[in-house]
């Protein structure tokens, strides 16, 4: 049997019964402090989905891809949250951001929540000159 970093495996404790919009103020307060796998911990579903252009990752390490090349594209990144919405277990955040030399205009993630975590994060954004 295979094994999972304790990052994922711990994450089985949190509480289910937060709600939508709990877990995604949680995510998005993690990711603030810049510290994704505490977001992982907290939040995501151990086998959640993570889409975006560059295809589908699964559980964690689909999670930490996807905003390691964020901060890769995005060098020194500065989020700033222009939208939030929530609807029963889905949420739909848009953002901007600024980086060394590049900005986000168009930012725009949706967040399916299932008994207390992510199950499915979908982001799309693009990465301009400043």
């Amino acid at each position: 049997m295979a094994t999972s970093p304790a990052f994922l495996t711990t994450a089985r404790r949190w509480p289910r019964d937060r709600t939508a919009a709990e877990v995604i103020l949680d995510h998005l307060d993690c990711r603030n402090r810049g510290d994704v796998r505490e977001d992982i911990k907290r939040n995501y579903a151990w086998n959640a989905r993570m889409m975006s252009r560059r295809g589908v990752g699964r559980g964690g390490p689909g999670v930490i891809r996807e905003a390691e090349e964020l901060a890769r594209r995005v060098p020194g990144i500065e989020i700033r949250i222009t939208s939030f919405l929530v609807e029963g277990d889905i949420g739909f955040v848009e953002w901007s951001a600024r980086g060394r030399g590049v900005r986000v205009d168009d930012g725009a993630d949706t967040l399916v929540v299932d008994r207390g975590r992510i199950a499915c994060h979908t982001t799309s954004y693009t990465v301009r000159r400043a």
